[in-house]
């Protein structure tokens, strides 16, 4: 399967001007407990930074990390660093600090300086109204020697956008990272390709979650693995949870080079259905020039036994709460936390409103 089979958005330039936000956007905000005069940057319609983001922003600032932004009205640059041998306690939550971060066509670069330690958390559940339905993403992720990060990133959009997101992970030296991604809603049409490139005694753990609603939504995932250090342990979780009639596609390739002894490559597919009629591919695949290394691959699916439902709703929970425990309790390990404390919530009573939309039967 060639990769433009698989990431295939609808990429049409379709310019919408909005100028307020539409009520069902503002159900959702309502819904989270975001306060209402954030809705407008939160929704990428403003530009004034509220002030618990502006708080949260200098306090990163006084420990170090440095931004570096070039916006214009189309396209907008990031640069992030992490200071050397530090280690920063506040999460980076980067879609509420940065006005590059809420415009189409970013372009983002973190670095994590040579023994640097650091949390950051890209995007969230809040659709952006973009002035287009075309959408492209350019993220960069750089570990130097020594630096352990831990990214999630936040996918979701409209039921009309259509967006292409290229994310491309350097792991130096000895270096740990812990990457999320977290696809609440896919929209129309998204998809996304990972890179990944590990050196010597690198670590890389890496979570890939998607939650499939409407029948018209898509989502595509490329993830290429290219080891190339010696004792590179890496681990790929994909999960799909079937809350609708969505489609997932979703590929992985790990590539072992010569000299790569020692190496080992884990990958895990996993989906849980509460809907019969979402469509779901999970493709691994191994390409390997040493000998010395180990591969693996394990799959699997379920659907909660009638017996389990029967016992879960005499204790008086509804369709909609079996499937809130079973989501939050991935979400908890991938998302939350990692989200600065005052951001939880909200992130937790979108995945409510979510559910109690999609009228779960299981």
């Amino acid at each position: 399967m060639k990769i433009e089979e698989v990431i295939k958005p609808h990429m049409e330039e379709r310019i919408r001007e909005i100028k307020e936000i539409p009520d069902e956007t503002k159900d959702l905000l309502r819904v989270m407990g975001i306060p209402e005069d954030e809705w407008n940057f939160t929704v990428g319609l403003g530009t004034t930074l509220p002030p618990r983001y502006k708080r949260l922003r200098d306090t990163l600032l006084k420990e170090g990390v440095t931004f570096e932004e070039e916006k214009d009205e189309n396209s907008s640059k990031l640069k992030i660093e992490f200071p050397p041998d530090r280690e920063i306690s506040t999460t980076l939550y980067l879609s509420c600090l940065s006005e590059c971060a809420l415009q189409p066509h970013k372009n983002i670069k973190i670095t994590f300086r040579r023994g640097s330690t650091g949390t950051v958390v890209i995007g969230g559940p809040v659709p952006k109204l973009f002035k287009t339905t075309a959408m492209t993403s350019n993220i960069e992720v750089e570990l130097e020697e020594n630096a352990r990060g831990d990214v999630a990133l936040l996918f979701s959009y409209d039921m009309e956008t259509a967006a292409r997101n290229n994310v491309k992970i350097r792991a130096g030296k000895k270096s740990v990272l812990a990457i999320s991604g977290v696809i609440f809603d896919p929209g129309k049409d998204l998809g996304i390709k990972w890179e990944f490139t590990a050196g010597d005694d690198s670590k890389i753990l890496f979570d890939e979650i998607g939650f499939l609603h409407r029948r018209e939504n898509y989502r595509g995932s490329w993830t290429e693995v290219t080891v190339g250090g010696k004792r590179v342990d890496v681990k790929i979780n994909s999960a799909d949870f079937a809350l609708g009639n969505g489609t997932s596609r979703a590929i992985y390739i790990a590539k072992v080079l010569r000299g790569a002894k020692g190496a080992t490559v884990e990958i895990e597919s996993y989906s849980m259905d509460f809907s019969s009629g979402a469509d779901k591919t999970f493709l691994p695949g191994f390409y390997t020039e040493e000998d010395e290394v180990t591969l693996s691959h394990s799959a699997g699916s379920a659907h909660l036994t009638e017996e389990k439902v029967e016992y879960l709703k005499s204790r008086g929970l509804s369709d909609s709460d079996i499937s809130r425990i079973i989501i939050d309790t991935v979400l908890e390990k991938t998302v939350y936390n990692k989200l600065p404390e005052e951001f939880v919530e909200e992130t937790y009573n979108y995945t409510r409103f979510i559910l109690s939309r999609e009228h779960i039967k299981i």
